[in-house]
C-alpha cells in the first residue's frame, strides 16, 4: 500500500463515529441571520443571553464559513450567554467550539451543563482557538448547554466570538 493511502486509511481510522446534532458549521446560529440582525432567543433550545448581553451575527471576525456569534455585555456585573441543544441520558458528546475574546479581558467558556462531568474554566484568548470537550456522558435526556462568560466583572462593551459550534453524538 502507497504511503498516501495508508495515511488516508489512518486518518478515517481516527476520525469519531456519530451524529452531528447542530449540523450549521458556519456560526452557531441560523445561517438565514446576516450580520445586522439580532439573533432569535428561544429559552428551552437555542441561544440564550440573560439578559446580560446582546447577541448578533457578525461576518467581519468570522473563523469558520461567513459568520460567527458576537456576544457584547450590556451590564458591568456577570455577562454571559449559552447554547442549549438537546442530549439523551447515556449518550457521549463531543462539543467543539472555536472562540476568541473581543474587548476586554475576562472571556471564558465557563459550564457545560447536563453532563457527567464538568468542564475547567477555560479562559478565551484574543486569538481565534479550537476549543474541544470530549467524552461528555448526558445525565438525562432533555438539554445540555455551554455557558460562556463575556466577563464576570467589567465593563459595557465587552466581546467575545463564538464560530464553528460542533456537538457530535457518539454512537
Amino acid at each position: 500500500m502507497s504511503k498516501k493511502k495508508a495515511m488516508f486509511f489512518k486518518q478515517i481510522a481516527t476520525l469519531p463515529i456519530g451524529t452531528e446534532i447542530y449540523p450549521n458549521n458556519d456560526a452557531p446560529c441560523p445561517a438565514s441571520i446576516t450580520d445586522t440582525n439580532t439573533i432569535t432567543e428561544d429559552f428551552t433550545n437555542s441561544w440564550y443571553n440573560y439578559s446580560t448581553t446582546t447577541l448578533v451575527s457578525n461576518n467581519i471576525e468570522n473563523q469558520v464559513g461567513d459568520f460567527c456569534l458576537l456576544a457584547t455585555a450590556t451590564i458591568t456585573d456577570t455577562a454571559r450567554c449559552r447554547r442549549r441543544f438537546p442530549v439523551i441520558a447515556g449518550k457521549t458528546y463531543n462539543i467543539s467550539i472555536w472562540a476568541k475574546g473581543g474587548l476586554g479581558s475576562d472571556q471564558q467558556i465557563r459550564e457545560v451543563i447536563g453532563f457527567d462531568t464538568g468542564i475547567s474554566i477555560t479562559p478565551v484568548t484574543d486569538s481565534w482557538v479550537k476549543y474541544d470537550f470530549n467524552g461528555l456522558v448526558a445525565t438525562a435526556t432533555g438539554n445540555g448547554e455551554v455557558r460562556f462568560y463575556v466577563h464576570s466583572s467589567g465593563a459595557i462593551g465587552e466581546e467575545i466570538y463564538i464560530d464553528g459550534f460542533s456537538i457530535l453524538e457518539l454512537d
